[in-house]
């Protein structure tokens, strides 16, 4: 199996599970783990030859003995993505999805007696679909979260969805997609990072998008890794969004608050 995992391109030890106490092998190049549990059908992925690797469903539920909450919330909306964090600096973008929050959460419900079952489950009722980068996610987590795991609680936006111009002006284009919304609200949050916004065509490409959306009546909230990552700054923005939304808006304190400093210090320093 090791063999196998290595003509993969697997490097360093591999982790095996199984299912009887007594076939755990430890050295240098594997570790095994007990699993007990009667897994649910789909939970192993068949690489061919004899070789399964765990389907996203299990790895994010195993995943819940290592990551904290805010950081498994993370990790279900890469999984659920279209993006993948290559490192702490790479991303790649435009990748089809491996899972959906609904597959997420049916296969949750259906495990019993598996270790960090309680978090997965808690985590995975926040995990959404279709975001496109992690500074999308990180901006959907700060406004979406309830205030206890240090979001603002501005309930379920929809990620990357199509807004329909119905009376295009001369250069707009027939529809838009939008990295978060709240269609109820006529609200638009765009997370422009440097992958995708960078150069005068994508500048261009950005002012008459939000002059076509703002014609059609959406507010458009522009979300950068600066503004995200200060605490000051996305506070004004949050306020800005609460009256745009009709909300109440949050105290100033918030922002500096324990549970907030924790979503930052988890989200960006995973």
């Amino acid at each position: 199996m090791v063999e196998e995992c290595r003509y993969l391109g697997i490097e360093g030890k591999v982790d095996i599970l199984v299912k009887d106490p007594n076939d755990r092998r430890w050295g240098s190049s594997v570790n095994t783990h007990v699993c007990k549990a009667d897994l649910p059908v789909g939970s192993f992925v068949s690489l061919g030859d004899g070789l399964q690797v765990c389907a996203p469903e299990l790895v994010f539920v195993q995943m819940a003995q290592e990551l904290t909450f805010v950081q498994l919330v993370a990790l279900g909306f890469e999984l659920c993505g279209s993006y993948c964090q290559v490192d702490s600096v790479d991303e790649k973008y435009e990748l089809p999805p491996v899972l959906t929050a609904a597959r997420l959460n049916n296969y949750i419900d259906k495990l019993k007696n598996v270790q960090g079952l309680t978090l997965a489950r808690r985590a995975a009722a926040f995990v959404l679909d279709c975001s496109a980068s992690f500074l999308e996610t990180g901006s959907t987590m700060s406004f979406y979260l309830p205030h206890r795991y240090g979001g603002y609680g501005y309930g379920t936006p929809r990620l990357n969805c199509k807004i329909v111009n119905e009376s295009p002006q001369p250069g707009e284009a027939p529809d838009y997609r939008c990295d978060i919304c709240y269609p109820e609200h006529k609200l638009v949050m765009e997370a422009n990072g440097k992958g995708y916004h960078a150069g005068a065509a994508c500048d261009d490409d950005d002012i008459e998008k939000m002059a076509a959306l703002e014609r059609m009546g959406y507010k458009v909230v522009v979300i950068t890794w600066e503004r995200l990552k200060d605490p000051f700054i996305l506070h004004k923005t949050a306020v800005d969004v609460a009256k745009a939304m009709g909300r109440r808006t949050p105290d100033d304190g918030f922002c500096l608050g324990p549970e907030q400093r924790r979503l930052r210090a988890e989200l960006f320093g995973w």
